[in-house]
């Protein structure tokens, strides 16, 4: 849902005028989903940060885009707002590093992705 939200708002965006800096902000609720969107498009290149909340409010996943695929570090909460999991990409793909964290807040699971292989670091 969150993909499809960001592709359609994405195709909003995509055309500038000149080159010149667009800023829009979206808010989408669907059958108690919310999803925010803020898109930027400057000199050819659209960025969209897109946030999905709990029903109580509380944010459950903030992920960035780079021209429609993601980009950079995405975070997942759970619903009371503590840290579950962080992962990065580049160019739509899973490069970099990865977290997973235990109820305590702790690092249970980190991997890095190199788009082609894993590599194992740490797990407990």
């Amino acid at each position: 849902m969150l993909k499809s939200a960001v592709a359609r708002y994405y195709s909003q965006i995509k055309t500038g005028v000149n080159g010149l800096k667009q800023k829009r902000h979206f808010r989408y609720e669907k059958d108690e989903n919310v999803i925010e969107l803020e898109f930027v498009r400057e000199k050819g290149v659209s960025e969209c940060l897109a946030k999905k909340y709990y029903d109580n409010g509380k944010i459950k996943v903030e992920k960035s885009y780079k021209n429609g695929k993601a980009e950079g570090a995405s975070k997942l909460y759970d619903e009371n707002g503590d840290f579950k999991v962080m992962a990065s990409y580049e160019k739509g793909t899973m490069k970099g590093l990865w977290r997973v964290a235990k109820k305590d807040g702790n690092i249970r699971f980190e991997d890095i992705f190199t788009g082609e292989q894993e590599t194992n670091k740490n797990i407990l």
